[in-house]
């Protein structure tokens, strides 16, 4: 922004050590802070919704399971009436056990029809709040990406920096061809020599120093 000083790595990435400058795991960092940090107001209003949506239609989801197993223990209880008032020859009331059993048959097959709907909206609603993350994560990692990019200076800046590294090393070919024709070659005895020497009283410099 106009005005504005600009940010350091340290302050993207949320550090309180260390210097200013590019520390490993600067980006990941920034990323960690961008998705645990507060949001405003609105985002976590809607943060509840989602959640407490989800949370009602579990509940919903636990109350037809259990709706569904007493009805299976009625069921059980049917086909076991049948089967003693048969026994005992009162059919009247064994086809009555029965058409009840058919009954009860029916709502179990309607409680798992309705849990099976339930549970295919709560996968959905699951994947699409993984969907939403995914793409609020690429979405912060472009822009850093482009960030990084506007701060190296682009593709033309890297190739001109690219031309002219290639330039600087071909005129330095040209010296050293230049001093070869002239008798100095690149491995030149006397010159590796003196090389020597001052790396030598360089390092001893450094040492008293």
């Amino acid at each position: 922004m106009p005005g504005t000083a600009p940010q350091t790595w340290k302050e993207y990435a949320g550090r309180d050590s260390g210097p200013d400058s590019y520390q490993f795991g600067d980006l990941v960092r920034h990323l960690i802070h961008l998705f645990h940090k507060p949001q405003d107001a609105s985002r976590d209003a809607v943060v509840d919704e989602d959640d407490c949506a989800l949370l009602d239609l579990k509940a919903q989801r636990d109350q037809l399971v259990g709706h569904r197993r007493r009805v299976e223990r009625m069921l059980a209880r049917d086909e076991e009436a049948a089967r003693t008032l048969v026994a005992q020859g009162r059919k009247e009331q064994a086809m009555l056990a029965l058409r009840k059993r058919k009954q009860h048959q029916q709502l179990v097959n309607d409680c798992e029809g309705h849990v099976a709907k339930v549970d295919e909206l709560i996968n959905n609603i699951e994947v699409a709040r993984i969907q939403r993350t995914t793409v609020e994560a690429l979405q912060a990692g472009v822009a850093t990406l482009k960030r990084i990019q506007r701060e190296i200076g682009g593709v033309d800046y890297v190739e001109r920096l690219l031309d002219e590294h290639a330039d600087a090393a071909e005129a330095m070919q040209e010296i050293s061809d230049a001093l070869a024709g002239a008798g100095v070659a690149a491995d030149d005895a006397e010159a590796l020599a003196e090389l020597s020497r001052l790396e030598e009283a360089h390092a001893a410099a450094a040492l008293s120093a």
